[in-house]
């Protein structure tokens, strides 16, 4: 019997699955996602908790946009408008180094203080 493009059920010419190109496409796409992220995500760390100069600070996000550039050409103001602005307010509100690695450090004095003690 044959289907409304004239092609026989179960032909192995007419398939709806991706192709293996595709697939491996797809999967090395992700790949390269899940990368940018994990890079990423240790830029921030550096940016937060390490005492690292500024400068090492800015040649990991260098390295990140070139990484960026090269995987995802069309994609550079987004990752403008995703990391570089996170980072940008990190710095903005004074986040990073010392400050993260004790968040708490001095709360409990000024708690103290605030209530007379």
């Amino acid at each position: 019997m044959e289907d409304d493009m004239g092609a026989h059920p179960g032909d192995p010419s007419v398939t709806d699955a991706p192709s293996a190109n595709e697939g491996r496409a797809r999967g090395k796409a992700r790949a390269d996602v899940e990368d940018l992220a994990r890079r990423a995500d240790r830029v921030t760390s550096l940016l937060l908790y390490s005492d690292l100069p500024e400068i090492d600070i800015e040649i990991a996000i260098n390295e990140l946009r070139e990484l960026c550039r090269l995987h995802f050409p069309g994609r550079m103001e987004l990752f403008r408008m995703v990391y570089e602005s996170r980072w940008r307010r990190f710095r903005e509100q004074g986040w990073g180094g010392k400050r993260c690695q004790e968040p708490f450090a001095g709360t409990a004095l000024r708690v103290l203080r605030t209530n007379g003690s």
